[in-house]
């Protein structure tokens, strides 16, 4: 066998191998060190059963978890609670304005449910959301309906508003005593007393007035009257002919007689066929007849669009004649 030990190791074969006679000297320190040896330690290893199967969770540990879940939701309790109410911000005020907590400064807020009113020469304007802005002009009063996500609604009880709004279509509402006005992304104003009577005037965009079932759709430079009693009028832009208009006005009031259609039939240009195209849901079979004709001599008809089909009100074809009647708008 080979000898490994170091030259001289033969002095003291004790110390190399504890070989050899007992070197009572190194004895003693042996003895004097050895609580300080170094012992090795087998490696732990859970109990297969543990090693499978987590433990139970003991009673402890669920009173811990519990104290945990209480905690996170009261922390959502606390955090909801501190959030400010949803509402629309005051951007500017010029003159006197009121709320029910005083009078209304900038940098307030109109609170879901809460409302303003406007004195003599005044005027607010009010951001909705990140949308656009609503200004209310003199002697106006105004409540916030709604602000979430899928809605913003103002309720306009009386005077006049004017909108701004970039948000996609049927996400902005006013209502009146007597319309719904639907955004369908758009700038608009909207006069209305306290019955619902008033006007919508359309600056771009378009605006649907709703009610009862009747739905008039106001494009860019189109007005509108709406009625407590009869709702939503037909729209008409505001450069046609005065006969025009003042005979719509009849109609729209109940006169369907023959001269008084005649007039509005004679009095319209091409633009025009956004009034005779409300119109074809409001006259009788044979005026409908009647206006089909005038509108096909000033535009024409678009393929797919048939005199029969109108005649009985056929959704999709008269959807159809629309689009492409809107282009020469």
């Amino acid at each position: 066998m080979n000898d490994h030990r170091p030259p001289g190791a033969d002095a003291n074969v004790y110390l190399w191998d504890r070989s050899g006679p007992v070197d009572e000297e190194i004895a003693t320190l042996e003895q004097t060190l050895r609580p300080l040896r170094h012992r090795p330690r087998s490696p732990v290893r859970a109990p297969l059963a543990f090693a499978r199967t987590p433990p139970p969770a003991g009673p402890a540990l669920a009173a811990a978890a519990a104290v945990i879940i209480l905690a996170s939701v009261a922390a959502i309790v606390v955090n909801r609670s501190a959030s400010p109410p949803p509402g629309w911000g005051v951007a500017a005020v010029y003159g006197a304005a009121v709320t029910r907590d005083g009078a209304l400064v900038s940098g307030a807020t109109l609170p879901v449910g809460g409302w303003l009113e406007t004195g003599e020469d005044a005027r607010v304007e009010v951001s909705v959301a990140d949308l656009g802005v609503v200004t209310v002009y003199e002697r106006s009063r105004v409540s916030l309906a709604a602000a979430t996500s899928e809605e913003q609604r103002l309720r306009l009880g009386h005077g006049r508003i004017e909108a701004f709004i970039t948000a996609p279509p049927r996400l902005f509402f006013v209502e009146t005593a007597a319309v719904v006005a639907v955004d369908l992304g758009c700038a608009y104003t909207l006069d209305a007393d306290a019955e619902g009577n008033g006007t919508l005037a359309v600056t771009f965009g378009a605006v649907a007035l709703e009610a009862n079932g009747l739905v008039s759709t106001v494009p860019a430079d189109g007005v509108c009257r709406v009625s407590a009693d009869r709702g939503p009028g037909t729209p008409y832009f505001a450069d046609c002919r005065p006969e025009l208009e003042a005979s719509l006005a009849a109609i729209d009031a109940g006169d369907h007689g023959h001269d008084t259609l005649d007039v509005v039939l004679d009095a319209a240009r091409p633009r025009d066929t956004l009034t005779l195209w409300h119109l074809l849901f409001k006259v009788d079979e044979a005026s409908r007849g009647r206006v089909f004709e005038r509108m096909v001599a000033l535009s024409g008809l678009p393929p797919g669009v048939t005199r029969d089909g109108v005649l009985r009100l056929h959704a999709r074809m008269l959807d159809g004649w629309w689009s492409a009647l809107e282009r020469s708008w």
